[in-house]
């Protein structure tokens, strides 16, 4: 497990290489370690209990959400991850909560595996978002926790679920 994830971050860190060669423009400044670590965080208060493949679906929504499909094609105007995460009402761990409140509130443990996991993917996000190339969503933009039907989920098209949460494409 230890090298699939250092195979991940060392991918990642050649991928913005990559990116940055090819004339897009770098996602890392004042902010990015800070962007970084505030991903990392979203992904974990809203999927770390359903393992990789839960925080894997939250990150490929985050990713849809800042305009790329699975493919790395954009879809529409292109926004970062630490604005779609940020949005207000869009993550509910993130409600009520400024970027410094949210990271400096009391979290519970995590296995050091799962928070590498979601640092490899919360880098790739920040860093070349449009490199991460994963479809285990489907293209969802939206999803909620299984034991409630927010308004906004009503007549929506339906993608799948995956232990406590269901997906939607909107």
């Amino acid at each position: 497990m230890t090298l699939w994830i250092s195979i991940l971050i060392a991918v990642g860190l050649l991928a913005s290489a990559l990116v940055l060669r090819a004339g897009e423009p770098p996602k890392r400044g004042q902010n990015g370690d800070t962007d970084i670590q505030l991903v990392r965080e979203i992904l974990l208060a809203e999927a770390a209990g359903e393992g990789r493949g839960g925080i894997t679906r939250v990150a490929e929504v985050v990713r849809t959400r800042c305009g790329y499909d699975h493919r790395g094609k954009v879809l529409g105007p292109v926004s970062t991850a630490a604005r779609v995460v940020t949005k207000p009402k869009q993550f509910s761990c993130f409600n009520g909560h400024t970027r410094e409140s949210f990271l400096s509130r009391r979290r519970p443990r995590v296995p050091a595996e799962l928070h590498d996991y979601a640092e490899s993917l919360a880098r790739a996000l920040v860093l070349t978002p449009s490199l991460f190339h994963s479809d285990l969503a489907c293209g969802a933009t939206h999803y909620h926790a299984a034991g409630v039907l927010p308004h906004w989920a009503r007549g929506r098209v339906f993608v799948h679920t995956f232990h406590g949460h269901v997906f939607y494409k909107l």
